[in-house]
């Protein structure tokens, strides 16, 4: 079994070929990856690997003699190759082991691809499989152009609160509602990230756009970073709630069909060094038969408790919504255990 670097140009001969109806359908029972070691399982047309990057072994079942497995992605610097091709004593199973590298973290979830090629070049014909590290991201903000006031969170001199926002920022469609008793929604533009609540006391909340694509979607991840004040003399409340709004329930929370968790967040590293302290969070969203994900499906953060007197300032960063594709990516919410801190790529 031979590995090499494919020439464009073969490949282009190939992609026609593959093109001949009659003829691919044929060959294509002749040819086809598995997930299973003994190939007992249906032909996959697409995989996944760990964000955490590593090792994963697919399944060739091939009727010809001679197969050239490649590995192919738009990168100039490829995330992922063929590391062995071996028999494995099975007839015409082949085990191709394919190994990644780690997502990340600027990007964490977002999907990257690429493609396990299987030729036969005595039939000029090729299999072309593609597999993906991550899912799809419905949302993904990490408020880099947002430029208001400081990037220190101890300085709140040019805040600017999102009824104030630039039209452009405005267009990318977060919003913000009043938390009772309060009139104003108190969610603060600040230089690559939002602030929600203030000084006097009043809690703040904002809520990602609406999403056209979500009606097509079963499973979501929200990705976040999330941190309470806190300075030498006083720390705030960090508690703070997200909430399912506009379809979907939380799906730690599938049988009650609960919108809404709580959660902690860290204090602020008084030292600056890196202030978000390990507060990445993931929580997950599904759909139920009686309360699907729609279109108008949102997710809203609010500051605070309101169960104690005082500030709930808490700060916001690299959010993103993921679509997870059932049967085909990880089980982000198996692996992580529920909602809650991101125990998958952002604790060490």
């Amino acid at each position: 079994m031979s590995k090499s670097i494919l020439v464009p140009a073969v490949l282009l001969v190939l992609l026609a070929s593959c093109g001949k109806q009659d003829g691919a359908k044929l060959r294509t029972d002749r040819m086809s990856f598995h997930l299973k070691a003994d190939c007992s399982d249906d032909a996959v047309s697409e995989a996944c690997v760990s964000l955490l990057g590593g090792e994963k072994t697919i399944y060739l079942k091939s009727d010809y003699a001679d197969v050239s497995i490649f590995w192919q992605d738009a990168a100039g610097q490829p995330w992922a190759k063929v590391i062995s091709c071996e028999k494995t004593g099975m007839e015409g199973v082949t085990a191709i082991t394919l190994g990644s590298d780690e997502r990340s973290e600027s990007v964490l979830y977002t999907r990257r691809s690429g493609t396990l090629t299987a030729v036969a070049a005595s039939e000029n014909y090729g299999l072309f499989m593609p597999v993906h590290q991550g899912g799809i991201a419905r949302v993904y903000e990490t408020f880099s152009d947002w430029t208001y006031g400081s990037s220190d969170p101890y300085s709140f001199a040019g805040d600017v609160m999102l009824d104030y926002w630039t039209t452009s920022l405005k267009d990318k469609g977060f919003t913000s509602e009043p938390v009772a008793p309060d009139t104003l929604g108190r969610c603060y533009g600040r230089v690559g990230f939002l602030r929600l609540g203030d000084s006097a006391g009043h809690r703040g909340s904002v809520l990602t756009p609406r999403n056209e694509r979500f009606r097509y979607d079963s499973l979501l991840m929200v990705s976040f970073k999330a941190a309470a004040y806190k300075d030498k003399s006083s720390e705030d409340d960090a508690q703070f709630r997200v909430e399912v709004v506009g379809g979907g329930v939380i799906r730690d929370l599938y049988s009650e069909e609960g919108s809404s968790v709580t959660f902690t967040a860290p204090y602020i590293d008084t030292k600056l060094a890196d202030f978000w302290n390990g507060g990445n969070f993931l929580v997950f969203v599904c759909g139920t038969p009686n309360n699907p994900i729609t279109a108008s499906t949102r997710i809203k953060i609010v500051s605070g408790t309101g169960s104690t007197a005082g500030n709930g300032r808490l700060f916001i960063d690299e959010l993103s919504i993921t679509k997870i594709v059932p049967d085909l990516d990880e089980d982000f919410f198996k692996e992580n255990g529920g909602s809650g801190l991101d125990k998958i790529m952002a604790i060490k």
